[in-house]
């Protein structure tokens, strides 16, 4: 049933000229890129040197110092601190030897090369270097260990039946009660994805997350009927996410119905997944 109709507006040429124009030296700018980059690639391959290139195409040249392959550096411009640290980055930068230059890559701000001048081989430290660290970290694992075996022994007992007070009280654990929460609210740190799906869980029934070296055990207690009335926006809103879902599971139901009337063969090496 249509309801109502909205007449078309007529956009004018002065109105859009901007956007026009910005789009063209965009896509000017990428293809003037891709050109150099070409280039640049070239003069790599046939042995030219990357500060000539640099210097040729106006480059800039910035140096880093002891990268990590966790991507932190003792010297790294501030500008290029969160490029170089990159996971791309670092993984580039790992898989060349020395003296050697990698291809272009792509970044958010625009393309960059990257040379290995030098690398510093990992060497064992002494054990009076690390002793403390060492303890810490066995302390930890231990601390996790430990916590890790009360949840198990938590779950278990509510799982057979006893109640999260009794359950709480038995291993001295900090017991919270929210109030009322509607659906969609978040609650103790959780995130609204993590509370979703305490939400979505049985009455009585453990959830359990890990929140750094923190962990929480969830459980919804009492389900309260909301008597809110959706009005013609929501109701509109959920409407349209049902049309959606529906459509998308009858689509789904009508490609497996052709599919299954033929033989299908998947020839991964035409889709990069293996030689």
């Amino acid at each position: 049933k249509v309801v109502s109709i909205t007449p078309k507006k007529e956009t004018t040429l002065a109105s859009v000229k901007n956007k026009i124009v910005a789009e063209i030296r965009k896509e000017q700018a990428y293809d003037q890129a891709s050109e150099v980059i070409a280039e640049i690639e070239d003069k790599l391959g046939a042995g030219t040197g990357l500060d000539e290139i640099a210097t040729s195409y106006k480059a800039k040249m910035n140096k880093v110092k002891g990268l990590k392959d966790n991507g932190e550096t003792n010297v790294v411009a501030k500008e290029h601190k969160s490029l170089v640290s990159s996971e791309d980055f670092v993984e580039t930068a790992f898989s060349y030897n020395v003296g050697e230059v990698s291809q272009v890559m792509e970044t958010e701000t625009g393309f960059t090369i990257l040379r290995v001048d030098n690398i510093n081989e990992a060497k064992q430290k002494d054990l009076a270097e690390v002793r403390s660290e060492i303890e810490k970290l066995w302390a930890e694992n231990e601390k996790s260990a430990i916590a890790q075996e009360i949840v198990n022994d938590v779950t278990h007992d509510m799982e057979n039946g006893d109640s999260f007070a009794d359950v709480a009280s038995r291993f001295e654990l900090k017991l919270q009660k929210t109030s009322a929460l509607k659906r969609g609210e978040s609650f103790g740190g959780l995130t609204p994805a993590q509370a979703i799906e305490v939400y979505q869980e049985n009455l009585g029934t453990p959830k359990i997350f890990a929140q750094g070296s923190k962990i929480v055990i969830t459980t919804p207690s009492k389900v309260i009927s909301g008597n809110a009335v959706a009005n013609k926006e929501k109701m509109l809103s959920l409407r349209a996410a049902a049309e959606a879902t529906t459509s998308q599971e009858l689509a789904n139901e009508l490609i497996d119905a052709y599919a299954s009337d033929y033989k299908v063969r998947i020839k991964y090496k035409y889709l990069g997944l293996t030689d």
